[in-house]
């Protein structure tokens, strides 16, 4: 992930401008904009939009997950598989699948006395609510949010004995 410095830095260049025509279009001087791209100085936000806007660009945001990409245990693979075939009992009878889950969802938050769950318990709640893909792409990702979300999982009961064996033999 490059930084503001960096950013600026490759614009200026990608451009064929000098720091003092930079700095001249921007309205900031040429050694300051040295410092943020050396990384020695940090502009606000507003400083590195309007730097960015003199030179016909525009500066955008995003916030998104941190995910620590660490490889699928065993257990991961097993509870991920598991979840993959909730997912398509999901797609086939939603409202059977959802009705069991939520079932499950209120005798976890009655259990959950110490509160541990909890986050867990309405993150599930939401996802229960909102649209069928958001819940299937959980049910079926690879991420670590959803590996983390699903070791608290509503799901009990929605797979038959012989199908929860055969992803535990194949699995192995």
């Amino acid at each position: 992930m490059r930084n503001v410095g960096e950013l600026l830095a490759e614009v200026r260049q990608s451009l064929g401008l000098t720091l003092a025509e930079l700095g001249h279009l921007s309205g900031t001087s040429a050694p300051t904009l040295s410092n943020y791209e050396r990384g020695t100085k940090e502009p606000r936000l507003t400083t590195a939009a309007r730097i960015l806007e003199s030179a016909g660009y525009r500066l955008r945001l995003a916030a998104v997950p941190i995910e620590i990409d660490r490889p699928l245990t065993r257990k991961d693979r097993r509870s991920l598989a598991m979840h993959r075939l909730v997912a398509s009992k999901l797609l086939s009878n939603p409202d059977v699948v959802r009705a069991k889950a939520r079932q499950n969802l209120e005798t976890l938050g009655r259990a959950d006395a110490d509160g541990h769950a909890s986050a867990y318990v309405e993150a599930w709640d939401r996802l229960l609510d909102g649209p069928l893909d958001a819940l299937i792409d959980t049910l079926t990702s690879e991420r670590q949010s959803a590996r983390d979300l699903r070791q608290v999982s509503p799901f009990a009961g929605t797979l038959a004995d012989h199908e929860r064996r055969r992803i535990i033999a194949r699995v192995r």
